[in-house]
């Protein structure tokens, strides 16, 4: 094998999670979560890596890049071959796998019909910080990455019209999904380079497929800035015009949404979760998330549903419930996985906060670990126990409410008044990270010393060392914040989503994403 691609090219330094609660509900989902994990590992050829798990016995692009760069906190050669897999296996024209599979006597089967969603770039980036900016890594990513955007824009744009272009139901990873198969599309891959011109109205001017242009070019200008290549501000340039481009062509200021456009130019007027997919890719301006997440997203009558973030908005006509893999209405593991990071990419640490609560609870309550669950009833889908993205998601928000998460090369400390007592520690980088939560009150470790103490519903983001950078409202409504940190007592009023900094012994605010509550109808 070439080197470069796999986790023993590379030093990295071994990591772990441990996490104790008062909660035996949820003591018990994380504990299960944990096994169901490590199940989900496989050996492909030499590597080790994660497959998604339950049914699907495989390493998508749309989803293990990033269920890679989430299990680093507890096994980093498994994160790093889960994204070192695709660059090893990408054409010469850019193009990366939609799907690699162990199909045994076969062997490893590799499979380009379909593009299968694009979830490699931001995962490559953190996992950069979780490897201290190996150079080689950083370079290997930066020349992958740089020839997928070529790709991209040298097939996927064939109208010339600046709007890249998806061409089947599964290039976006949307199965059965009714604004592609209501239209007449086919539902299933579709391979090679040139567009369909016999399935429905494919192929569509695609918000999502944007994203991925987006993601790419922001990855890349990170990663120009790490080399120091004297190319970051190109790649900024670059995603600013897809960026322009799509609040020019499919946003509606009037809807506060985005939709996509049939080949002959029409709008398809679904109102769909894929614009909480182009906030992870941070495709859309600060204004536009924040409109959509008011009029959209934490509305009862669309996306707020009593288990939120079912794919097609609940009131549209196009919404369909499923007991199967299905994008057209039920809510997905795999969407709770992503909406974590598209909210807080813009701020919105309290509606975070919200959602993680209730999915937690939803995974409580029911005892499975499925793809999908009915938006009105919380069913789950009739499915094999052990579904990845879901798992993932629950650990993932357990650390973003009552523990410790690392992100690029800040920390974060986080702490809800909810479900009880808790003890969470981290160790990555031959550090150890702790929180604990009792009586009301948070303490914040690294090593042996401890950092601060404060009042619970906030999350305290610090530099690697341990210096406080932000103060954050993360509960549910505004409250006295008290942090003791350095022989010093700071104090203030923090609503939702503030954001505060310590300056010249007191906090002060500096900024903070507009909060939104849960609502009945219109506003």
């Amino acid at each position: 094998m070439l080197h470069g691609y796999k986790a023993s090219d590379y030093p990295y330094t071994e990591t772990g999670v441990s996490f104790q609660t008062s909660n035996a509900r949820l003591q018990a989902l994380y504990d299960r979560c944990e096994a169901l994990c490590r199940a989900n590992l496989r050996q492909y050829d030499d590597r080790t890596v994660m497959q998604e798990g339950s049914q699907y016995r495989g390493v998508w692009l749309e989803t293990q890049p990033m269920a890679g760069e989430m299990y680093a906190k507890r096994n980093m050669e498994v994160a790093l071959n889960n994204l070192l897999i695709f660059p090893y296996y990408q054409r010469p024209d850019g193009r990366y796998p939609g799907m690699i599979r162990d199909e045994g006597r076969m062997g490893i089967g590799v499979h380009y019909g379909w593009l299968q969603g694009f979830y490699l770039g931001e995962p490559a980036l953190r996992m950069a910080y979780h490897l201290n900016k190996n150079r080689a890594y950083v370079q290997l990513m930066y020349d992958s990455i740089a020839a997928f955007d070529r790709y991209l824009w040298e097939y996927r744009d064939s109208d010339g019209d600046g709007i890249l272009e998806t061409f089947c139901t599964w290039d976006t990873g949307e199965d059965h999904a009714q604004r592609f198969i209501s239209y007449g599309a086919e539902d299933g891959g579709f391979g090679g380079e040139l567009p369909p011109r016999s399935s429905g109205l494919l192929p569509y001017a695609s918000m999502e497929m944007m994203g991925f242009s987006c993601q790419a070019r922001l990855t890349l200008a990170s990663f120009a800035e790490m080399l120091e290549n004297g190319e970051q501000q190109y790649w900024l340039e670059k995603a600013y015009a897809v960026q322009k481009k799509v609040a020019e062509t499919l946003w509606d200021d009037k809807k506060k949404a985005c939709f996509d456009r049939d080949r002959n130019g029409s709008v398809l007027p679904v109102l769909s979760h894929v614009n909480l997919r182009c906030m992870y890719h941070g495709l859309f301006s600060q204004s536009m998330a924040d409109a959509f997440i008011d009029a959209h997203l934490m509305n009862r009558a669309e996306f707020w549903t009593p288990v939120p973030l079912p794919s097609t908005a609940a009131n549209d006509p196009l919404y369909r419930p499923a007991d199967q893999n299905n994008w057209s209405g039920s809510c997905q593991g795999l969407t709770y996985q992503r909406a974590a990071d598209a909210l807080m990419r813009y701020g919105h640490h309290a509606e975070t906060t919200l959602l993680g609560a209730e999915w937690l609870k939803l995974l409580m309550d029911t005892g499975k670990l499925v793809q999908q669950y009915d938006a009105f009833t919380g069913a789950p889908a009739d499915a094999e126990d052990g579904y990845g993205p879901t798992m993932l998601a629950a650990l993932e928000y357990v650390s973003l409410l009552y523990g410790v998460n690392l992100r690029y090369d800040r920390i974060l400390f986080s702490s809800v008044s909810e479900n009880g007592e808790s003890d969470y520690a981290q160790w990555m980088n031959g550090r150890l990270y702790r929180l604990t939560r009792s009586h009301g009150l948070t303490s914040s470790y690294i090593d042996d010393r401890l950092l601060l103490r404060c009042t619970q519903d906030l999350r305290i983001e610090t530099a690697a060392h341990g210096k406080i950078l932000r103060v954050i409202g993360i509960g549910k409504q505004a409250a006295k914040a008290r942090i003791e940190c350095d022989g010093q007592v700071l104090e203030a009023r923090i609503a939702p989503n503030e954001c505060w900094a310590p300056q010249d012994g007191s906090l002060k605010k500096i900024g903070g994403a507009p909060f939104c509550a849960p609502y009945d109808g219109k506003k």
